[in-house]
Order: structure tokens, then sequence, then C-alpha cells
């Protein structure tokens, strides 16, 4: 299903066939072979995309050996021992926000495994961020950020346990650096569902078709659940909210070590595609946030993803991405008192424009060739988080020289409204995220 999200076109830009198809006769022999290697380029993109969709593909519906269909440029089983593959992705980030030092940051280096085990799949992504844990100064973060045993009883039925991607919205599910046109993550993917958004649980997933062309797909699972409201014995209430205005839920994400709410959630989500190119998805989570298991959390989102050729030939080319979330917290007086926020909610709408000029492969075919594409995108985001809203404006540009690495240029225009006051803080944004 992420295939759509970059899937380049065969039209050259604004849907046109190359000029040279123009002239009236014969195919000519330039002809066939720029649009042979469109077509091989195409086929590679779509490729490469399918196998991040689904890292633990393999039906295993024969009851026999899972196979592994982790992505080709990873390290394979003949070289890890005869089970395992090995890849992951990297990120470097360069930013100057108005008002503070220019700085470069080594996001986040993330290696990814996958193994076979039978009919039982094992994957597995470890987050160094900032550097780890153990990087200069202590400011890193190591952590698990998925890892979880499926066994396959085929397509419509996967049983998964382990530190799960949690199931709300697209992004939390597709939050790669190298997968998205942005440096920045959408605010409602950082507050109202703060990605990365991990859980300890278990459930299933699996897909089915639906008539010629469409399909279904869902994820439901039992989880530990957000810890909003803790024990702190320093508070005038003895209980400390680990949600407020500035980061929403982000600081009362699920423990992986064992439940803090008094009582588990329950989370799912289901999407359906008529067609390949357009995916609109529903989810939702609930459970207790606090320590004796009293007050209810309710998230509920929906999202899309439209490519624009599975619309209409003359939108070939151009994307629309949305997510739209919002949490409905429980209080009492006690949760008031110790700062549980009121209401949450936000959301992100984003267009793409995937590119390239003819005139950029014959100056620089080495540069720009059959597998390369430009992007050009707008987003705007708009998140409320109990009195404080904040919405953002962001122009990017990116180039891919082939579809798993991108260099990303972002213009960031940012307002805050609410008691925490208006910050000049817009900002000029350089990325380069790949796989490997």
């Amino acid at each position: 299903m992420i295939a759509m999200l970059y899937a380049p076109t065969l039209a050259g830009p604004a849907g046109s066939l190359p000029q040279s198809q123009e002239q009236e006769g014969a195919p000519t022999p330039d002809l066939l072979r720029e649009l042979r290697d469109r077509l091989e380029g195409a086929e590679e993109r779509i490729r490469v995309l399918e196998e991040r969709a689904s890292p633990l593909g393999g039906d295993g519906g024969d009851g026999g050996e899972a196979e592994s269909t982790a992505p080709r440029h990873w390290l394979h089983s003949d070289v890890l021992g005869g089970r395992a593959s090995l890849g992951g992705y990297i990120d470097l980030e360069a930013r100057d926000e108005h008002g503070s030092t220019p700085t470069f940051r080594v996001h986040r280096f993330v290696p990814q495994i996958d193994a076979r085990i039978g009919r039982l799949h094992v994957a597995a992504e470890i987050e160094f961020e900032d550097g780890g844990s153990d990087g200069s100064n202590g400011e890193g973060e190591t952590k698990i950020e998925f890892a979880v045993v499926d066994w396959q009883f085929g397509g419509a039925f996967t049983l998964r346990g382990g530190a799960l991607l949690v199931p709300l919205g697209r992004f939390n599910l597709n939050h790669d650096s190298p997968l998205n046109d942005f440096t920045d993550r959408p605010l409602v993917a950082v507050t109202v569902i703060p990605t990365t958004l991990t859980d300890a649980g278990i459930g299933g997933l699996g897909e089915f078709e639906v008539g010629e062309e469409g399909s279904v797909g869902y994820e439901v699972y039992v989880v530990n659940g957000f810890e909003g409201l803790v024990a702190d014995p320093t508070t005038a209430t003895g209980l400390r909210s680990e949600f407020d205005t500035s980061s929403g839920l982000r600081n009362g994400r699920p423990s992986l070590k064992a439940d803090g709410s008094s009582g588990l959630s329950a989370v799912g989500r289901v999407d359906y595609s008529p067609r390949l190119g357009i995916e609109f998805g529903v989810s939702a989570e609930h459970g207790p946030y606090d320590v004796d298991g009293d007050l209810d959390l309710w998230i509920a989102a929906f999202d899309l993803e439209i490519a624009g050729g599975a619309v209409a030939s003359f939108l070939e080319g151009f994307e629309l991405l949305g997510e739209i979330a919002r949490s409905d917290l429980e209080r009492d007086a006690v949760a008031r008192a110790s700062g549980v926020p009121d209401d949450l909610w936000g959301f992100v709408v984003e267009a793409n424009r995937h590119f390239m000029p003819e005139s950029f492969r014959r100056a620089l075919p080495s540069v720009f060739t059959p597998d390369s594409t430009l992007t050009a995108a707008v987003r705007f985001d708009h998140a409320e988080l109990g009195s404080e809203r904040t919405q953002r404006l962001t122009f990017g540009l990116n180039f891919r020289p082939i579809e798993e690495t991108v260099f990303k240029f972002d213009l960031q225009f940012n307002y805050e409204d609410g008691s925490h006051g208006r910050v000049d803080n817009d900002a000029i944004l350089f990325s380069i995220a790949t796989y490997f």
C-alpha cells in the first residue's frame, strides 16, 4: 500500500508524453529507449516501496517455511548465518531556526532486523537517537522501537505479539525518515498520536480482497496503554500529569516493562482501498490512563492517501495525504488539579507533486537517472492542546537519486496562540535520509 506514496509517472511534467512521441509517424528508437527506462525505473520504485510496506511478508499459508521479504540490499541469511537479514535507515538534519544558532543533528540511526524461523517471522528496529543514550553529553536515547514475533496463517490473519507499532493513524505506521517528503514530523503525529508510538501487546492483522480491485486491511491489539496520571508524593494531589499543553500525550507514552495505568487498552485500525492508489483508514484506542484505572482515554483518527493517477490521468504524479486525530480525556477534580489538560486534537494535510524534467535527464544523465525523482510539496499542520494552538505551514523540495535515498529542503513557518505566546521560530531545514 505504501507503493502509492511515491509511485512515479511514466509521463513527463504535467502528464505529457515525451516530446519525441508528439511527432507523427512510428516511434523512434530514442523514444522506445526512453519509455523502457521509465518503465524499469517505475517497476523498481514500486518494488522497493512494496518491500518497505510489508517487511514481514510471505504467506506461510501452506504450512511450510515462511519466506523473508527483507529488501534485497539488506545483508541476507547467507551472510548472517542462515536466518536473519539486516538493514535500516539513517538521517542527518541541518536546522537554521530564527533566534537560534544553526546546527547539525544526527537525529536517527535505526538498524532493522528481519528473520524467519519456520512459519514464524521476527522483526525489530533499534533506534539510536542523537547518538544514543551513551552519546556525547548523554543527550541521546537508545530504545527498541519495534520488536515482534509473527505467526502467519495466510494473508487473512497473522498472530503478532511484542513491542508493537500502535496502529493509530497512517503516519505512526509509516514514520521512517526516507519514506516521508518533509524533515519534521506532523504536529498531530508528535502530540496527539506521539510518534513513534510503541506499546507491548498481542493481537492480529491481515488483509483480504474486496471486489475486483479493492482490499481491506486490519490490525487489532490488546496493549498496556498510556500512563498519563502517575503517582508523585511531592505534589499536592499525590499525582502528576504526564500529559500537558506543550507536548500533548507524548510524555505519557506506554511502558514496555509493565502497565502503569491499572488496566489494559484496546487499539485497532481498519483501512480500505477501493483500488491501487487510494486508501482510507480509521483507527481508535480506548483504555484507562491513571494509576487507579478510573479515568479513560479515547483516541480516534482518520487518515487518507490518494495518488492523483488513480483518480484521473491528468493528475498523474500528484498525491494527497491527510490525517486527523482527537483524544478525549476523562477528568475528575483530582485530574484537573494535577494538570491533566482538556481534549487534544489536530490534523495535517499534505500535497505533493513528483516529477523529473527531461531536460535535467539529458543535461546530467549520471545524476538524474531513470530512478531519480524530484518532489515539490506543501503541508499544513494544526494542533490544539487544551487552550494552546499551534499551526505550521511548510514548503518543501526534495530530490531522490533512488527511491530509498532523499535530500530534503524545507521552509517552515510556525504560529503559536495561547498562554505560551507567539514565538519567532520559523526555520530553514535541510536533511538527508536513506535506507541501507
